[in-house]
């Protein structure tokens, strides 16, 4: 069955459904129950008013959208400038006189190291709204703490309920979460997680614990599953897919009726995981890019392309320090226009892309940007400095070890460390076929070796990954 047959929003009638969505008597598409209001506003989050505001932004023309997006830059500068001591250095003397989204290209970037040293002096010196911390649960193991507010959280809500509507959801359809929980370390810690289930159990919404699935037999978590019966499950691609893997026949025969789509996050997705997904569960895979401390960045539309949350982020994609030109790798950098708790401004997320020239006919006047192929150190690099997509070294080895059941590692010095899981099932002459097919990525033979493995490495937090070089920095 092709994927745009399935249930869900007609792919061609987006730009109906959102000229459809109320705006009056509440949100509809883009909003949710009695509950959902009470518990916002209980927050203090003001998610239900910019979900509407964000409606009726993303069919504004182009240029009116861009012209927003530069006030919001603006005004970010000037209050990062006024109230945040880190801003008020003299590498940041240029975002006094910011005209054009040139000048704006001459400010410093910054680094996690940054945040790692300075987060605290980025943070706001006033008391006009209450700061909250996080850490982030990237795919390095390296945490980073972060600040951010109500309203911050309010946008990055606000935003993915507009990701959700366009799909035909909203906030009162049942999800399930396959996240990682924080092990609690204190009483605070498990209150917390006492107060999550209590409020997932008034939202309609569930649970499951990425980080112990391999405790759960595939029976009893797709048992666990059909019993809630959601309308959509948000996950982790890799840790997903693992589940369907261990019995994929269980995943297939699992039947819950009121599935309706995957949204994935958190990682790149390959398109063999996709394919494995949306084979399986028979529902369409949606996917949605953003990071912990800067905030939600882009949602994929009906049509499979990436929408940049405009009125609350700014992209861009930089190599070599410049704007990288179309055809090019390309690192992205971002500014969260509506971090004032902890204003991140000119961002470098490690994140890569290909960059091309983007559009896309679903209706939405939103800019469009590639999607992400890997982190920087998620690629492998040859001896004349070529980088390779991780993409393309999982295809070349999948055909001899399977999806999913190896890991690359390449070493500082170029060579290869192919660990393979012990249960996949190589062909007798994997080794010639392995040399031969490195040889086709690298150009010439390639020092590996090869070492079988109970399971794949992941991180803390439960993210794998597929290859990894330590060749390239971590970004």
């Amino acid at each position: 069955m092709s994927i745009f047959s399935l249930p869900g929003l007609p792919r061609a009638d987006l730009a109906d459904a959102l000229n459809r969505t109320d705006l009056k008597g509440g949100i509809a598409h883009v909003g949710g129950g009695p509950i959902f209001r009470i518990h916002e506003a209980l927050m203090r989050r003001p998610t239900r008013r910019l979900a509407r505001k964000l409606v009726e932004c993303q069919s504004l023309r182009s240029d009116q959208l861009q012209a927003r997006q530069f006030q919001n830059l603006v005004n970010l500068l000037t209050h990062a400038r006024r109230n945040c001591p880190f801003f008020g250095r003299s590498e940041y003397d240029h975002a006094d006189s910011i005209q054009t989204l040139d000048d704006f290209g001459k400010l410093p970037f910054l680094s996690r190291f940054d945040i790692r040293t300075h987060a605290r002096d980025m943070c706001r010196d006033d008391s006009s709204s209450r700061l909250l911390h996080d850490h982030t649960r990237g795919s390095t193991d390296d945490k980073l703490i972060y600040f951010w507010d109500r309203n911050r959280q309010a946008w990055d809500k606000a935003n993915r309920i507009r990701g959700l509507a366009w799909h035909g959801f909203n906030q009162t359809s049942k999800e399930l979460h396959l996240w990682p929980v924080d092990p609690p370390v204190n009483l605070r810690g498990r209150l917390r997680i006492v107060a999550r289930r209590l409020r997932d159990a008034l939202l309609a919404e569930s649970q499951i614990d990425s980080l112990l699935l391999e405790r759960l037999e595939p029976a009893d978590f797709w048992a666990k599953v059909r019993q809630f019966n959601p309308a959509r499950i948000s996950a982790f691609p890799s840790a997903l897919v693992a589940m369907i893997q261990r019995d994929q026949s269980i995943a297939a025969d699992s039947n819950i009726p009121a599935l309706r789509a995957v949204f994935l996050t958190g990682e790149v997705t390959f398109p063999w995981q996709q394919c494995l997904i949306e084979q399986t569960l028979r529902v369409p895979c949606i996917q949605s890019y953003g990071i912990q401390e800067a905030g939600a960045i882009a949602y994929e539309c009906p049509r499979r392309s990436w929408h940049i949350c405009a009125e609350s982020m700014f992209v861009e994609f930089i190599r070599d320090n410049h704007k990288a030109l179309p055809g090019e790798l390309a690192e992205v950098v971002v500014t969260g226009l509506q971090s004032r708790a902890m204003p991140v401004i000119r961002y470098r997320t490690g994140d890569i892309v290909r960059v091309r020239r983007e559009s896309c006919d679903c209706g939405l006047s939103l800019p469009v940007m590639p999607r992400i192929l890997g982190r920087i150190s998620d690629f492998l690099i040859t001896d004349n400095g070529h980088w390779i997509e991780p993409a393309c070294a999982i295809e070349a080895l999948s055909p001899i070890f399977g999806n999913g059941a190896f890991q690359i590692e390449q070493n500082s010095n170029g060579s290869l460390q192919v660990q393979v899981l012990d249960r996949a099932c190589a062909p007798e002459d994997w080794s010639s076929r392995l040399s031969a097919a490195l040889q086709g990525l690298f150009g010439h033979r390639v020092a590996f070796t090869i070492q079988r493995i109970p399971g794949l490495h992941r991180s803390e937090f439960g993210k794998c990954r597929y290859v990894h070089s330590k060749a390239l920095p971590d970004g």
